[in-house]
């Protein structure tokens, strides 16, 4: 009786393993070409529009390694406009690569519709590095 209380104790941890496993969501880290809850977002032009990349991450040390999503366009000093999705932090985003060069802090859950001034500087086309 004992050895079939574990059996059916078993079976029944086993299935609730595979419910859970099968329910759990999926990485929100998609980097698939939309704008989505919880990612930084950087596009080609101002105003959120033209080309798009997406990212989940929060250090991404040279935009170098880095195409907008389906081009082959560098993200590289091409970026006019960021969302930052994310609610938990605030990113950093820089012009040079490894976080050097004149920098500017986007708060978590704010936007820049455009780079051409940020607190006095000019970012348009210029940014190759974030970090929060």
């Amino acid at each position: 009786m004992v050895k079939k209380l574990y059996s059916v104790a078993a079976t029944a941890l086993l299935a609730v393993g595979l419910v859970v496993g099968l329910g759990s969501p999926a990485s929100a880290d998609t980097q698939n070409g939309n704008c989505e809850s919880q990612e930084i977002c950087l596009y080609y032009s101002a105003n959120f529009s033209g080309y798009l990349k997406d990212f989940y991450e929060s250090l991404i040390e040279d935009y170098s390694y880095y195409t907008f999503e389906g081009t082959s366009v560098h993200l590289n000093d091409n970026v006019v406009s960021i969302k930052n999705q994310q609610w938990w932090t605030d990113e950093d985003f820089c012009w040079n690569s490894y976080w050097r060069g004149p920098c500017f802090t986007l708060n978590a859950g704010y936007t820049l519709s455009s780079l051409w001034n940020v607190n006095g500087v000019n970012f348009n086309n210029q940014l190759s590095s974030h970090i929060d």
